[in-house]
Order: C-alpha cells, then structure tokens, then sequence
C-alpha cells in the first residue's frame, strides 16, 4: 500500500439500487473515520483547555431546550469514550433523513460556548465543545465526517457521572 496522501477511488454504480449506493457510501465513511478514533489516554496525559464540571453542564442544559442532536452525539462521545462521533451516528441520533444538510450544526454550541466565556464560566481559549471533522487532504467544500468532543469534556463528563451514580446507590 501506497504511502500517498490523497487518492481516488472510481466504480461504476451503474444499475445499483439506492440501497446498495447507501451501503457503498456508509462503507467508505466508515473506513474513512476509523482513522479519526482516538482511544482516551490516562488522565495524565488529556490536554486541559479550562473545562470545568460547571461550565459542561451549563452549556448542556442551555442546549437541551432546542438542540437535543447536538446534546446527543456530545453525550454518545460520553458513553463510548471516544471523542469522534460519526456523521451516519449523527444521523441516526437526530433520526435524520439521509441526505440532509449538517452545515451549521456546531453553531448553537459554540454560541453557549461564547455565552460562557462572555460569563467568566469558560476561558476563552476552552478547546471547542463540538468540533466538525472534514476528511484529510480535501479541499474545496466537502461534507464532514463527524464531530469531534475534547477529551477533557469526556473526561469530566465520565467522573461526573460516575459520582452521581455512586450518590444514587
């Protein structure tokens, strides 16, 4: 295998019924991200960026009131461990159609997230809540690939939760 940074792939999906396009194309994209996965590290050795357990669930409860997607593949990172969140996972999150647009889908988060930081709750420099992942070596307008949490967002939502299950027993 090529050490090439870029490469093209062409098949003629001639006479391919919509189903298998679908399959083709959840295929690719799954291949594609797994180089996006990126296991938690010790606690040692996660960037902090001023997150805070307060700041965290600040800004989750002010998106859960309209944004119950984006609260979602945040709290799908939580659960798995793993800061990156597929596209198709966003999909099925939001119960999307496929095809339908993500342009824009970070912007209500970092509006809670400036909203923070305008309150002192967040440094400015906090690494971005929800980030877009675009496929490496693209250029020009390209769709993303997933969403990507700050380890140290998981981090903290994972200890949090732990404590409130322990405070429940």
């Amino acid at each position: 295998m090529s050490n090439a940074t870029a490469m093209s792939l062409t098949t003629d999906i001639t006479g391919w019924t919509d189903e298998q396009v679908v399959a083709l194309r959840a295929a690719v994209t799954e291949i594609a991200t797994k180089s996006y996965v990126t296991p938690l590290p010790d606690s040692g050795d996660i960037d902090t960026t001023g997150w805070t357990a307060e700041a965290y669930y600040e800004a989750i409860k002010r998106l859960l009131s309209k944004h119950q997607v984006q609260v979602g593949a945040i709290f799908e990172t939580v659960k798995t461990g793993n800061p990156f969140v597929s596209r198709e996972a966003v999909y099925e999150i939001g119960s999307y159609p496929q095809g339908r647009s993500l342009r824009g889908f970070t912007r209500p988060v970092n509006r809670v997230q400036q909203e923070l930081v305008d309150e002192g709750l967040l440094p400015d420099d906090a690494a971005d809540l929800l980030e877009t992942v675009y496929a490496p070596g693209a250029s020009g307008y390209q769709r993303a690939v997933g969403f990507r949490v700050p380890l140290e967002v998981i981090k903290i939502a994972q200890e949090e939760g732990a404590k409130r299950g322990e405070s429940r027993r």
